[in-house]
């Protein structure tokens, strides 16, 4: 059988008002589930501790009054309804204390830890926020008025393709970053932080510094030297590969729509080798081998046509 009790029955017992049915029923609900007995234990210590509340004796309490203010000669039944107030009074705090108590199990509830396994890598953060966890990593989130803050542990790769508001991300460095839609690595201990930036901009700061970092851009940081912003770079190394393929890797890897205006120059063929190379770098490579031109269009897009 289910046993339903509510705030008010809860109060009657405390206070030892409760009829017998209504103890009986309480104890029920107790032993029907663990969830419930935990339940009555905490809301019993929160009633205990709101200033020992007990029933008061009018009587008692009345004469102690009387005897100071010097009023003996008034009947005592006379005056004891002044102290009908304390029991409402502590009624009132128990049922701010059950709010509290029920606030502070739904915060709770709502944190989350993500950590890294074999078959567990990536957890969705929210609709639109993704993050993929390198190996060892741990995620832990805290909701605290509305803001939720994420402490990182490790490397992770955050896709975030809504806003996210409210959002921080805190690193063992003790570098925050607050995100503005993007997508990001980060990476780092607690002595320093890598955080690259694939696509839209991040907010890192650090004590009283704080850096925007844009797509395609590396922000390091270490508490002796604080933050320095390079361009994204990479190794290529293309041989005898045609345009396309080329277009296709480096836009993957730059996150870039990289397009051919042109069908004719799709299949032209080309040499492409470095270290460390910029986005920037490599077209320029692209365009002086080939001997044609590219424009960026759109955001995130560029083509390439015939001089």
């Amino acid at each position: 059988m289910n046993y339903s009790v509510n705030t008010d029955l809860l109060i009657k017992y405390f206070s030892g008002l409760a009829s017998p049915g209504e103890a009986l029923r309480i104890d029920e609900w107790r032993r029907e589930q663990p969830e419930h007995e935990q339940s009555f234990n905490e809301l019993k210590a929160i009633w205990a501790a709101d200033h020992k509340y007990q029933n008061p004796d009018m009587d008692q309490l009345w004469q102690q009054f009387a005897g100071k203010a010097n009023y003996n000669q008034v009947p005592v039944k006379q005056k004891a309804k002044v102290l009908r107030w304390l029991p409402y009074a502590a009624m009132l705090v128990l049922v701010l204390g059950i709010v509290l108590w029920q606030n502070r199990k739904i915060t709770k509830g709502e944190s989350r830890v993500f950590a890294y396994s074999v078959t567990s890598q990536q957890f969705d953060l929210k609709e639109g926020a993704i993050v993929r966890l390198m190996p060892d990593a741990l995620l832990k989130e805290e909701i605290l008025a509305g803001d939720t803050t994420f402490t990182l542990k490790g490397n992770a790769l955050f896709t975030f393709s809504n806003d996210f508001p409210g959002f921080r991300l805190e690193l063992p460095s003790g570098v925050y970053i607050k995100d503005i839609g993007t997508k990001f690595l980060v990476e780092g201990d607690a002595g320093l932080a890598k955080i690259t930036v694939y696509r839209g901009m991040v907010a890192a700061w650090y004590q009283k510094d704080t850096v925007l970092v844009g797509k395609n851009e590396v922000l390091t940081f270490n508490k002796a030297s604080g933050f320095v912003k390079t361009a994204l770079t990479g190794d290529f190394d293309y041989k005898d590969y045609s345009l396309k393929q080329v277009c296709d890797s480096i836009g993957t890897y730059f996150h870039t729509d990289l397009q051919i205006g042109e069908h004719i120059l799709a299949d032209r063929m080309l040499t492409l080798k470095g270290k460390d190379l910029s986005l920037d770098q490599v077209l320029d490579i692209i365009r002086e081998t080939l001997d044609i031109k590219y424009e960026a269009r759109a955001t995130d897009t560029i083509i390439f046509t015939s001089n």
